[in-house]
């Protein structure tokens, strides 16, 4: 049986780049793959260029993680396209 977490809405971005990154991937997963890939995303705003860096890093490799390269691919292009 699937565990449900409570969506962090209000803590996520929603402008942005992120926002729209957050936005797609909810779109895509559980809430609980959601918490776990956006890992630390509400204090996104306060981190310098290179820890935005890092995050994005991380949490493109979550992303796979959680969906798998292919489809996490498909979540990346879309995140691209308008």
């Amino acid at each position: 049986m699937k565990k449900t977490i409570e969506k962090k809405e209000s803590a996520y971005p929603r402008t942005g780049r992120i926002g729209r990154f957050v936005k797609i991937v909810e779109k895509a997963v559980d809430a609980e793959a959601l918490h776990r890939i956006l890992a630390m995303a509400d204090r996104y705003d306060v981190f310098k260029p290179e820890q935005r860096a890092e995050w994005w890093k991380g949490a493109v490799e979550r992303l796979e993680t959680e969906l798998g390269p292919k489809q996490a691919v498909e979540v990346m292009e879309s995140c691209g396209g308008k």
